[in-house]
């Protein structure tokens, strides 16, 4: 049993880094280090939690709602790409002359 709460508590620890790197990112005007503290200071909020799996997501959503008053607004085109950021997927927003005929009016077509 003992193992199984240390290897919980290792899988809770990576997790928080995981939000502590995610909240650093959307917040890049915050120093790593405010972020981080502003983090841990949360989990410990919930120490006495009996159900810790849902405490990364219940932390990352609270300190995310407080650091929005702290942070200054970044323009999206300033943004500097970090390593594993995923572009939002091209959509092409042509004329009706490019969907198809047979896509029916729900998707695009005519009858």
């Amino acid at each position: 049993m003992e193992n199984t709460q240390h290897a919980d508590t290792r899988q809770e620890e990576l997790a928080i880094d995981a939000v502590i790197d995610r909240i650093a990112t959307k917040f890049p005007t915050l120093d790593h280090d405010h972020v981080e503290q502003v983090v841990h200071d949360e989990v410990h909020t919930l120490d006495d939690a009996h159900v810790r799996d849902y405490i990364p997501v219940v932390v990352e959503h609270s300190v995310t709602e407080k650091l929005r008053e702290e942070a200054d607004p970044v323009p999206l085109a300033e943004r500097i790409p970090q390593e594993g950021d995923v572009a939002a997927p091209y959509r092409d927003r042509g004329g009706d002359e490019r969907r198809s005929e047979s896509a029916g009016p729900l998707l695009g077509g005519s009858l």
